[in-house]
């Protein structure tokens, strides 16, 4: 049995073809935006994630130190309060990165 060849553009690159999404789904004023830039400001607010989390394990490393008695209860209102932080914060963030399609932006906050 004979295989067939790959798709290839010019007999060299290879084509791959997606669906693509709905145009009420696109973010028009997104697609200037460079790959490089998007990936520019993912990084960042991956690191002000990451900041935030260093952050709120600080706080509760200081609280044990110097309050034992109170430490677990003082601990998960700081782990708490955190949370929903990050949530307010990402909802506000995810849509600096400028992603092309309201698709994208929603997978984006379900994985961070």
């Amino acid at each position: 049995m004979l295989r067939r060849r790959s798709a290839r553009f010019r007999g060299i690159y290879p084509l791959v073809v997606t669906q693509a999404p709905p145009p009420a789904d696109i973010k028009w004023e997104n697609l200037e935006c460079t790959r490089l830039n998007r990936g520019l400001r993912t990084i960042a607010v991956n690191l002000l994630t990451v900041l935030v989390l260093v952050g709120a394990f600080a706080a509760m490393t200081a609280v044990r130190g110097s309050m034992p008695a109170l430490s677990m209860a003082a601990s998960q209102v700081i782990m708490v309060t955190m949370n929903l932080f990050l949530s307010w914060a990402i909802a506000r963030l995810v849509p600096y990165e400028r992603h092309h399609s309201a698709n994208s932006v929603g997978l984006c906050r379900l994985n961070l």
